[in-house]
C-alpha cells in the first residue's frame, strides 16, 4: 500500500519538490539533445528510513528518483548522450518510441550491445513519430549487476505530446511512479521517492503523508501514473473521480500491471470542495 496527500486548498506550503507544469522540451531542426548521467543518490524514503539509490540526471545536476521527465512534441527526434557514473553497467531503454537495435539500451545476443560500462558514454537516438502518449525510460543492463538499477531508481517519464498539441491542456501535471524499495530486508512501497507504507494503517503517523501535491479548487490536473514495481498496484483518489479514456466510464480507482502507464484527468475539488485528500494504492 502506498500513501500520499493531495491538497486542493487555496494556499499550500510546499514540503517537497513537485512539478506543477511539464513544458515540452524544444530543440533545433526537430531534434532535442540531452546530456544525461546515472549516479548514486541518497533518498530518505520516510523519516529515518534511508536508501542508497541510483538516479538519472541532466549533466551537472543532482540525480533524482524518478529521473528527469522528457516531454517532447510528437515527431521530435530525441538524442540522449548518456554517461554512466555507476560501478555497474547501465543504459537508457525507452518504451513506446521508435529506435534501432543499436539504440535499444539492452544487451541481446545477435544485436550490437547498447549498454554502457562504468565510466563510459554513448548516444541513444529515438524517433517519436506516431507515438504520442505517456511512456517511460529505464536501465536495461540486465547483467553484471546492472539489473540492480531497476530496483534502485533508474527510471523516468517519457511524455510524447500529440503533434497537433493538446486542445485543453491541464492547469497542472504530475508524474507518479509506483515502486518498491528494499531496505535491510524490509520492503517500502512508495510514490516516487517517498514511502507512506502500510505502517500508517498500524498507527505510525510518520508514514503519512509521503508525497504532497497541491492544486487550487477548480484547476484541472493530470496525473501521469507509471508502475515500475513487479507487483500489481492500483491508483485511487479520495473524493475525486475521472472518465477512463478506454471505457468511457466514471472511475476513481484503476488497476495497473507492472511496467504500465496510465493518465488520469480530473478537476481539483469538483463536487467536494477544498481539503486534504488522500490518494493511495
Amino acid at each position: 500500500v502506498v500513501f500520499g496527500l493531495i491538497i486542493t486548498t487555496h494556499i499550500f506550503l510546499h514540503m517537497f519538490k513537485v512539478y506543477a507544469e511539464i513544458p515540452c522540451i524544444s530543440g533545433r531542426d526537430g531534434i532535442v539533445s540531452l546530456e544525461m548521467e546515472a549516479r548514486p543518490v541518497a533518498l530518505e524514503l520516510r523519516p529515518g528510513v534511508f536508501f542508497d539509490a541510483w538516479g538519472y540526471c541532466i549533466k551537472g545536476e543532482k540525480p533524482t528518483v524518478p529521473g528527469p521527465t522528457i516531454k517532447v512534441r510528437e515527431g521530435t527526434k530525441v538524442r540522449v548522450h548518456f554517461t554512466n557514473k555507476l560501478a555497474v553497467p547501465a543504459s537508457v531503454h525507452p518504451h513506446g518510441v521508435k529506435y534501432t537495435a543499436a539504440n535499444d539500451g539492452a544487451h541481446i545476443a545477435g544485436n550490437p550491445t547498447s549498454t554502457v560500462e562504468p565510466g563510459h558514454s554513448r548516444t541513444y537516438e529515438w524517433d517519436t513519430t506516431g507515438t504520442p502518449g505517456t511512456w517511460f525510460y529505464h536501465t536495461h543492463a540486465l547483467e553484471m549487476g546492472g539489473d540492480e538499477g531497476l530496483y534502485r531508481g533508474l527510471w523516468g517519464a517519457l511524455i510524447i505530446e500529440p503533434k497537433e498539441g493538446i486542445t485543453n491542456p491541464p492547469d497542472k501535471e504530475f508524474v507518479v511512479f509506483m515502486h518498491s524499495y528494499m531496505v535491510n530486508g524490509v520492503e517500502y512501497e512508495a510514490f516516487n521517492d517517498k514511502s507512506g507504507d502500510i505502517e500508517f494503517m498500524n498507527g505510525d503517523s510518520s508514514a503519512f503523508p509521503g508525497l504532497v501535491w497541491s492544486a487550487n479548487v477548480g484547476e484541472t490536473v493530470r496525473f501521469h501514473v507509471i508502475n515500475t514495481s513487479e507487483e500489481m498496484h492500483t491508483f485511487h483518489t479520495h473524493g475525486h473521480r475521472w472518465i477512463d479514456r478506454a471505457s468511457g466510464e466514471l472511475i476513481d480507482n484503476v488497476s495497473m500491471a507492472p511496467f504500465t502507464s496510465y493518465v488520469a484527468d480530473f478537476t481539483a475539488g469538483e463536487g467536494v470542495g477544498s481539503g486534504n485528500w488522500a490518494f493511495h494504492c
